[in-house]
């Protein structure tokens, strides 16, 4: 039939009420299946990321506490200015809060005390007892003291009092009358002697600051300060005994018993050793001038190192 030809391609009706399909042009199917490759172990399937739930809040709390920080820096106000009367007084009250700055005196005394030797003597004479002071310097670990010859010159006996305390009979073992000096030995050596520091008396100059440290009048340890008032004086360390030359002369206080004692300079170094003061009365009491030999001319004379 012409109509069915044209409207139903795949049916065709053949001698009978027979209906039957005739096979149509092959086509393909409209969505071919996909095969999905297993996963395996070198071909692990990603997984999808997910932040998790407190990320956000977090973030914000830091974005909030850095921004109240820079708040506070920016809207925190500065040091109050001072007024320069108010300046000057916190100045004022900071200083008479602060220890002040050792003195030469404090340093020189300081750094000798360890060294110092406390000279006893006994006198002959008429009262029972008479004992003259002087001082004296360790000069190294073996115990040998110097110290002036009129210290100990015409003495019966001698005692040596150490800085701790220690005391023991002294010897006499070299003299030189010329330079009023003397040289002493413990009977018995102390332990953990300190031997002085020496300085170098070419490097004083007028007006430099010294220190002199003895027992006046019995006072153990008393320290003055003065200045190099003059240099290479003559002068007698007593009446009637040689002149001597190239002295130091200074203006710290001296008396009886400073005799034999260290003049230091500002490092507390033993630049002489004190041997007269000037007086033009026939009192034995300081009136302002003191002298002292060398400490170059003593070590020369004793034979002591370095020189």
């Amino acid at each position: 039939m012409y109509l069915g030809r044209t409207f139903w391609p795949c049916l065709e009706f053949s001698g009978g009420p027979t209906l039957r399909f005739a096979p149509g042009p092959s086509r393909p199917p409209l969505n071919p299946p996909v095969e999905i490759p297993a996963p395996t172990a070198a071909t692990p399937v990603p997984k999808r990321f997910s932040s998790p739930r407190w990320l956000v809040p977090a973030l914000a709390g830091v974005a909030v506490f850095l921004l109240g920080a820079g708040l506070v820096f920016v809207l925190k106000p500065g040091p109050p200015v001072l007024s320069p009367a108010a300046f000057d007084k916190a100045v004022e009250a900071y200083l008479q809060k602060r220890a002040p700055d050792p003195t030469p005196a404090n340093v020189a005394f300081a750094t000798v005390q360890p060294s110092l030797v406390l000279i006893k003597v006994d006198q002959p004479s008429r009262t029972k007892g008479t004992i003259a002071l002087g001082a004296g310097i360790i000069v190294d670990e073996a115990g040998t003291i110097l110290t002036c010859l009129h210290v100990v010159a015409g003495g019966r006996g001698i005692r040596l009092v150490f800085s701790d305390g220690f005391e023991t009979a002294g010897v006499l073992v070299n003299a030189q009358p010329a330079n009023d000096l003397a040289v002493l030995k413990p009977e018995v050596v102390p332990e953990d002697l300190v031997p002085v520091t020496f300085g170098d008396s070419s490097e004083l100059r007028l007006g430099d600051p010294v220190v002199a440290v003895g027992n006046p009048f019995g006072l153990v340890d008393s320290v003055s300060e003065g200045v190099v008032s003059g240099l290479g004086r003559t002068a007698r360390a007593q009446e009637g005994g040689p002149r001597l030359k190239n002295l130091i002369q200074f203006d710290a206080a001296v008396n009886p018993g400073n005799s034999g004692g260290p003049l230091l300079n500002r490092r507390g170094e033993v630049v002489g050793l004190v041997t007269a003061l000037l007086n033009p009365t026939k009192d034995s009491f300081f009136v302002g001038i003191g002298y002292a030999i060398t400490i170059e001319t003593a070590g020369r004379a004793l034979d002591i190192p370095p020189w």
